[in-house]
Parts: C-alpha cells; sequence; structure tokens
C-alpha cells in the first residue's frame, strides 16, 4: 500500500504539534485555570488643600472617585476595569503573578479628560491562585500637579498644603501633635537644604519621608551640620526612595538621634564626611540616646572616628529583617551598612546602650587610622560600655571578596573587655555566628 502525504498536510502536523509544546510549556496560561481578584485601594495622599485621599469632612467622598485598574505580565493581554469607591468586584485573571497600576480621579470628567488628570496612583503585583478569591490591596500615592513646590506636606487629616519650596517651611506648618508626610517630588535634584532640628516641632509628632519621584530623590545636606536631630517624644520615619546625602566636608552625623526614634524601612544615608574631614561619632548615624530601628535601606559611603555608618553610644540600635506577605508574595525587607571607614567600628560602633542585630547585613567597610593599622572591628566594634546581641543577619569578615569588612583587628567583630566575665557575657551574646570572618578581642 503506498500512502501518500501532502506538504500542506505535514504543515498542518507541524503546526499542530508547535501549539501543543507551546501549551504545555506557556508559563503563564498553564491548563487555563483561573482565579479572581478584588482590588481594594488606601493610603493616605491627596493633591490639593481641600481633597484628601481617603476623602476628609467636606472633600470629594472616596465612593465618587473613579479608579482605573490595570494587570499586566508579559505574555498575555492587559485587563482594565473601572469601578468607583474603594473596592473592586472579583475580577477574573489566569492564574500566576500579575502587575497592576491603580490610577484615581476625582471624577469621570477628569478620567475622559484630553488629557485625563490624575488624582492618585498606586502599583503593586498580586498572585492569583487558582480557583481562589485573591484579596489586593494598593496604597495610592498623589499625583501632584505642575507648582513651584517642590515639598509638600500632608497633615495628620490627610490633606496636602503645597506652598513649601524649602524643607524648613513645610517642618515650621506642623503645629500640633500627629502623623506627618513630607514629599518631595520630581525638582529640583539633588534637593538642598540645611540642617534641621526636630526639637522645634511640638512633641508627638511622627514625621514620614517620601517621594512621588520614580527613580528616588536626593536631599542634600547643603551646610554644616545634622541634616536631621531627633529629640525625645519625635520619631522619623524613612522610606525608600529617599536618598539623605552628607557633604564630604561634615564634622556631624547626617542624623543625630537624641532621645527620640528613628526608623529607616528604605532610603538610603550616604556620602558623610571624608578620610580628612570627618565626624568623631556616626558618619551615617548617631543614637546618643533614643531609638534607631533598621529594617531596610543602605547606610554607605560615610566616615568617623567611631561608627563609620552607624556610632552608639546609649540607648537602642536594631537592626532587622521584615517579612510580609502582600497581595499574595512574600516580600522581606531588610538593611545594609556597607562601604563605610572608621577608625574603630567601620560598620557600626557600640561604645555604650545596645546594638541588637538579628536581620540585614554589614559588609565591605574598613577600620583603620592609616593604612589598616589601629584599626578595630571592620565590621562592628564594642566598646567598654556596649552591648552587642546576635540572633540573625550577616556580617563578612577578610575573605569575602568585596563583602569583606577589614581591619587590623576583628574584620567581622572586635570586642574591648576588662575582666573574664565581661568577655565571656559578651561571647554569649553573639548567638548566631553568621560572622563570616575574624571575630577578635582584646588581650
Amino acid at each position: 500500500m503506498k500512502i501518500t502525504i501532502g506538504k500542506a498536510s505535514i504543515l498542518l502536523f507541524i503546526l499542530a504539534f508547535l501549539a501543543m509544546i507551546a501549551a504545555c510549556f506557556s508559563p503563564w496560561e498553564g491548563d487555563g485555570a483561573t482565579g479572581t481578584v478584588i482590588i481594594s485601594v488606601s493610603g493616605s495622599t491627596g493633591r490639593a488643600t481641600t481633597i484628601p485621599y481617603p476623602p476628609g469632612p467636606g472633600a470629594t467622598p472616596l465612593e465618587d472617585i473613579v479608579h482605573v485598574v490595570t494587570f499586566t505580565r508579559p505574555g498575555a493581554s492587559p485587563v482594565s476595569r473601572t469601578f468607583t469607591g474603594a473596592t473592586t468586584g472579583p475580577i477574573t485573571l489566569s492564574t500566576g503573578i500579575w502587575s497592576l497600576n491603580v490610577i484615581a480621579y476625582e471624577n469621570e470628567a477628569d478620567r475622559v479628560a484630553d488629557p485625563p488628570s490624575p488624582y492618585a496612583q498606586g502599583s503593586g503585583s498580586v498572585n492569583v491562585a487558582a480557583n481562589t478569591n485573591t484579596p489586593a490591596s494598593v496604597w495610592m500615592a498623589p499625583v501632584f500637579p505642575a507648582s513651584s513646590s517642590n515639598i509638600w506636606l500632608q497633615t495628620p487629616a490627610n490633606v496636602i498644603i503645597d506652598d513649601h519650596t524649602t524643607l524648613a517651611a513645610a517642618l515650621g506648618a506642623i503645629t500640633t501633635q500627629g502623623a506627618y508626610t513630607i514629599w518631595f517630588t520630581d525638582d529640583p535634584d539633588p534637593l538642598a537644604v540645611n540642617p534641621y532640628d526636630l526639637a522645634s516641632v511640638p512633641t508627638g509628632v511622627t514625621i514620614t519621608l517620601r517621594t512621588t519621584k520614580s527613580g528616588g530623590v536626593n536631599v542634600q545636606l547643603n551646610a554644616a551640620g545634622s541634616l536631621f536631630t531627633v529629640p525625645t517624644d519625635i520619631t522619623l520615619v524613612l522610606t525608600s526612595g529617599v536618598n539623605l546625602v552628607g557633604d564630604s566636608d561634615n564634622t556631624s552625623p547626617l542624623i543625630n538621634v537624641n532621645g527620640g526614634t528613628f526608623n529607616m524601612n528604605g532610603g538610603s544615608i550616604i556620602n558623610n564626611g571624608s578620610a580628612s574631614t570627618k565626624p568623631f561619632n556616626g558618619g551615617g548615624v548617631f543614637v546618643d540616646s533614643g531609638t534607631f530601628n533598621m529594617s531596610g535601606g543602605t547606610i554607605s559611603g560615610n566616615y568617623a572616628d567611631n561608627g563609620g555608618g552607624v556610632a552608639v553610644n546609649g540607648g537602642t540600635f536594631t537592626m532587622n529583617s521584615v517579612s510580609e506577605i502582600v497581595n499574595g508574595i512574600t516580600v522581606v525587607r531588610s538593611g545594609s551598612i556597607s562601604g563605610n571607614e572608621a577608625i574603630d567600628g567601620g560598620g557600626v560602633a557600640v561604645n555604650g546602650g545596645t546594638f541588637t542585630m538579628s536581620g540585614g547585613s554589614i559588609s565591605g567597610n574598613r577600620a583603620a587610622e592609616t593604612n589598616l593599622s589601629d584599626g578595630n572591628g571592620g565590621g562592628v566594634y564594642v566598646g567598654f560600655a556596649g552591648i552587642f546581641s546576635k540572633t540573625g543577619g550577616t556580617i563578612y569578615g577578610g575573605n569575602a571578596g568585596l563583602n569583606s569588612n577589614t581591619s587590623q583587628y576583628g574584620n567581622a567583630v572586635y570586642v574591648t573587655w576588662v575582666g573574664t566575665s565581661d568577655i565571656t557575657y559578651r561571647t554569649e551574646k553573639v548567638e548566631n555566628n553568621d560572622l563570616v570572618g575574624n571575630f577578635s578581642s582584646e588581650d
């Protein structure tokens, strides 16, 4: 029997085979399973003095604000939905991780205008599971109109005040206790600011530094002194995208914690002091008293005699990792202290108070006076009155390539001690030996 197969039949067979293979190995569509997502918007932001978000008394009600949510991912067509109010109904999507973007408009007229006039925006990701309804929350940030202002103050009543061209003017407008946000917008960059002692604001105030600029904003120290001094009953919060930049001739720590609380959730503290001109304590952060909590961001490129990155003379410094499940996706945030230099404690010096480390990393720091002589504790230096407790995170030693902390004594950690009981106590406190290198003590 003779069987003849035409060219067309062969072509159809090849196409069908390729389609089958593509369906089997598609990273997005899988077996065609779907799940649903319900989007909720939250946050506290606004566009003008009378339009808070979410709204306050007399403002546009949240249920009247128009939102447009768009889901995207490689290999799939975008999915968009328009909804009014704070929450969507269920939106069906194929399983997998989707990026999402939400734009808010004060009303329908602003949405259909040419060009549209957005009110706020937010973005994130969501992991859609099969046959599951996944709630996803999007934190909304303001969309600022063109203005001569580059610093905006958000009040505890969620009102945005847009008439500030200097940081001092925005902080000077804080007259009552509560939670405030300073928003740094696009221009100019870097934004030159003078040192500011937060003792001039009322007690019981929390100030959060944020930016609307996608690539981050540089807030540059413009005169000698500490960019921020944080006194008792004041809390300062640094977030992602806000880079606090020092000066090579500065002899003060960039952040001076003097009784208050400084929370570093993101952003950076960089480039303060130099090898020849530097602060005595803490090139990046000095904790004289009070509390410094670091769960994100970077402290890098700073110089001091004691504690190139951070110096603790009193109070507490806590360095940890934060793990969160956001819209079905696990996000781990931790801080990094790297590329700093001092005589004692290239990364951190603890001459008093307590340093507790349960996450993050200390790497690439240097303790030296000249040519690696007389330096103690490339990563961490613990003085006579200091306490260092380590239960997690990583401190690198001298054999870790670019991550190496280096010093004449104690590449990773150096402990000064008097008496056997003191050094025994301190050795026990270093509980989890992710000390990748040398641990040295004074004889």
